[in-house]
């Protein structure tokens, strides 16, 4: 199954090609909005970035525990899965000069087969010092075989 959106995977045959080059910042445009991008597939052909800056708010795309083949890191591990995507949205937000504690909300989606306890507790162990508002929900599934979790977050950044 290929990925229409988010996560990370790279693009199916014949529709592209992964960029190498086009990830870290963007410089900030003329309305004043950076963008950072991964070097992740489906950014350059869904056209989108992983983090978006405008003034002091960052926004991050919803991020899933995709390797370098495309495939799912962790398959049937929740709590890694969560563990890792956490980790590549604190770095987005990092890339565009927020930290850990500029995070305000996170939104956790889990698929069908997610254990919400593992999650949970992922979140809880990785974001305790931060304490960001949490909506954590099951959807119908995620884009992908063997994904589990996939975070969103915003960050607004301290002056």
């Amino acid at each position: 199954m290929t990925r229409a959106h988010p996560g990370d995977a790279p693009p199916p045959d014949g529709q592209g090609t992964v960029p190498t080059d086009v990830h870290g910042p963007v410089p900030t445009d003329v309305h004043g909005t950076a963008r950072f991008r991964d070097a992740t597939g489906w950014q350059e052909v869904g056209g989108y970035s992983r983090a978006v800056r405008r003034g002091d708010t960052v926004v991050v795309s919803g991020t899933t525990a995709t390797g370098p083949d495309g495939a799912a890191l962790h398959p049937g591990d929740t709590y890694a899965q969560t563990v890792e995507c956490l980790e590549r949205v604190l770095a987005a937000v990092s890339a565009l000069g927020g930290t850990d504690r500029d995070v305000v909300r996170t939104r956790v989606l889990l698929a069908p087969g997610a254990s919400w306890q593992e999650a949970t507790r992922a979140h809880g162990e990785r974001m305790a010092a931060v304490l960001p508002a949490n909506t954590t929900v099951y959807v119908g599934g995620l884009i992908g075989d063997g994904f589990l979790v996939e975070v969103e977050a915003e960050a607004v950044l301290a002056p």
